[in-house]
């Protein structure tokens, strides 16, 4: 009995070791991995609350009740955009600057309107060597910028609201 206890317990001390020497291989790689993955996830999320703060106030805009197309004050509609992009926050790898550093343009030209939304993101160090590949890269930020254009009537709708009333009476 002494033999067997004493060979097992020689066999799980030079297992032991093996262990961490695995994971000494496969912890680096794992991280590396996650880094990999989180900036591209970063900017997928700014992507989209961007996204949604700019359909937003086109519909805002493009709405006859709100407050009339096209009549909506651009200040009151970027103040409305900048608290919709609350959610991204204010840390250099999701966003450079404050709430006043949002570059919002806003186009009405009466058939549609047309919301441009831009910002600057700090890449990760891993990242940044990656990132002198994209076009929005000015070698220290990133630029993202999202545009959303909508209509306010579409294409196919002719006339107004009596034409219509007039062509269904009859």
């Amino acid at each position: 009995m002494e033999f067997k206890t004493f060979y097992c317990i020689r066999t799980i001390l030079n297992e032991a070791g093996q262990a961490s020497l695995e994971a000494a291989l496969l912890l680096p790689s794992l991280l590396l991995m996650l880094m990999c993955l989180l900036q591209p996830s970063i900017l997928l999320y700014n992507e989209v609350v961007m996204r949604q703060a700019a359909g937003e106030a086109t519909r805002l805009v493009a709405h006859p009740g709100s407050s009339g197309q096209g009549t909506f004050a651009d200040e009151r509609l970027k103040e409305f955009v900048q608290r919709r992009l609350r959610p991204i926050p204010c840390t250099s790898i999701f966003h450079v600057g404050g709430a006043e550093d949002w570059d919002i343009q806003i186009e009405n030209d009466g058939d549609s309107v047309k919301v441009a939304i831009g910002h600057s993101v700090q890449p990760l160090p891993l990242f940044s060597a990656l990132t002198k590949a994209l076009n929005g890269f000015d070698g220290t930020h990133l630029h993202q910028e999202v545009e959303i254009e909508n209509m306010f009537r579409p294409d196919w709708l002719r006339g107004d609201y009596d034409a219509w009333m007039r062509m269904w009476e009859s």
